[in-house]
C-alpha cells in the first residue's frame, strides 16, 4: 500500500495531529526516567507518530464536516462574500474590476446587479460560487500559484485544528488528571511539587488556556478571507 504524503497533507493535517497529542506526549516522556532503557523512547515515539498518521485522516474528515458550521458563522463561503455588493471586504473598485474579468473568462456568465443580488441573494450567491469554483480549478499549479497556496494550507491547518478542539482538550485534562495524580502520590501527598513538575503543570494549564482562546472560529476567519482574495488577485494569471 503506497501513502503519497504532500506539502499540504504534511502542514494542513499532519502538524495540527502533532500539537492536539503533544501534550500526551511531554507527559508521557516526564516520567520516563530510566535512561538504560532507550527503547522506551523509541516506543514513544513511534506510538506517537502512529497516533499522529491515524488522527490527521480523523483531522481532515472532521474540518471537512465542520466547514459548513463554520461558513454559517462567517455569513457564507469567504469566497463568495467577496463578490457580494454589500461585502466590504474589498473596495468597489477592485470589485467590479473582477467582476468584469469573470464576464470575461467564465463562458455565459453573468454577474448579478446590485438590485438582482439584493432582490434574490441567494441566486447571486450561486453565481459567485460558480465564479470561485472555475477559479479554483485554474490555479491548482502550486508553483504558479504559490502564494495562494500557502493561504490554503494555512486556512487547512487552522480548520482541522480547530475542528479537533474538543478531543485536544480531553487529552490535556486527561494528562493534567495523570500528572496530578502521580505528583500527589494518588492524591495523597500535596506538598512535595518539584520545579519539573510545577513547569509541567504551567505548560498544560498553558495550552488549556491556547485551546480556549486561541484557536477560534475568528483566527480561521481571518486566513479564510486572506484565502479568498488571493483567488481573485489570481485572475489575470488564468
Amino acid at each position: 500500500m503506497k501513502f503519497d504524503i504532500d506539502n499540504y497533507s504534511v502542514k494542513a493535517r499532519l502538524y495540527p495531529c502533532l500539537l492536539i497529542l503533544l501534550p500526551a506526549f511531554i507527559v508521557g516522556v516526564y516520567y520516563i526516567t530510566d535512561l538504560e532503557k532507550y527503547y522506551h523512547y523509541f516506543t514513544a515515539v513511534l506510538a506517537f507518530g502512529l497516533f499522529t498518521f491515524v488522527l490527521a485522516q480523523f483531522g481532515r474528515d472532521k474540518g471537512k464536516s465542520k466547514e459548513s458550521e463554520l461558513y454559517k458563522y462567517f455569513g457564507g463561503k469567504p469566497t463568495t462574500q467577496i463578490l457580494r455588493y454589500k461585502n466590504t471586504y474589498l473596495d468597489s473598485v477592485t470589485k467590479n474590476r473582477y467582476r468584469q474579468i469573470l464576464t470575461q473568462k467564465i463562458p455565459n456568465i453573468q454577474m448579478p446587479t446590485a438590485q438582482e443580488e439584493n432582490d434574490e441573494p441567494d441566486d447571486a450567491d450561486e453565481v459567485y460560487n460558480s465564479c470561485a469554483k472555475f477559479l479554483i480549478s485554474k490555479t491548482r499549479d502550486t508553483t504558479k500559484f504559490n502564494l495562494l497556496f500557502k493561504e490554503n494550507v494555512s486556512y487547512g491547518f487552522r480548520r482541522n485544528l480547530w475542528a479537533m478542539k474538543n478531543f485536544a482538550l480531553s487529552i490535556i485534562f486527561l494528562c493534567l488528571i495523570t500528572h496530578f495524580y502521580f505528583v500527589t502520590e494518588g492524591f495523597k501527598v500535596f506538598n512535595k511539587f518539584t520545579t519539573q513538575s510545577i513547569g509541567l503543570f504551567a505548560f498544560l494549564l498553558i495550552a488549556i488556556l491556547t485551546w480556549l482562546f486561541v484557536i477560534t472560529r475568528d483566527w480561521i476567519k481571518l486566513v479564510a478571507f486572506s484565502y479568498a482574495e488571493r483567488l481573485f488577485e489570481a485572475l489575470n494569471e488564468v
